[in-house]
C-alpha cells in the first residue's frame, strides 16, 4: 500500500508452559503465543497481510483499531487452514493493537 506500513502476521500453533512441567497448546500470531504489538497513528495507511498456518479455519477481530465492521474479523471473514488475506485501511485515531 503506498504511502503506508504493512505487517505479515502468521498464524501458528504452539505450545506454551504457563505452569511448571505443564505444556498447553496454543495459538499465536508469528509465535506460540498471542502475537506482536502493532502501533499506527491516526490517518495512517496500514495493511495488515495474515497468513493462516494452522491445521483448521480461524478467525481474527482487531482490538483497539476502529475500521468498519465488515472488516474487523469474525465469523463472516474466515480464513481457511492457508489462506492469506490482506486487511488495508487508515486508522481513524492512534491505536495501540495487540494482534
Amino acid at each position: 500500500m503506498a504511502g503506508g506500513r504493512a505487517f505479515d502476521l502468521t498464524a501458528t500453533a504452539g505450545i506454551s508452559e504457563f505452569k511448571v512441567g505443564v505444556a498447553t497448546s496454543t495459538i499465536g500470531l508469528n509465535g506460540p503465543y498471542l502475537g506482536p504489538t502493532i502501533r499506527c497513528r491516526a490517518g495512517e495507511r496500514v495493511t495488515l497481510r495474515v497468513k493462516n498456518g494452522l491445521d483448521e479455519p480461524t478467525t481474527l477481530h482487531w482490538h483497539g483499531l476502529q475500521i468498519p465492521a465488515r472488516e474487523d474479523g469474525g465469523p463472516h471473514q474466515v480464513l481457511h487452514s492457508q489462506q492469506a488475506r490482506y486487511w488495508g485501511a487508515a486508522a481513524l485515531q492512534r491505536v495501540t493493537i495487540q494482534a
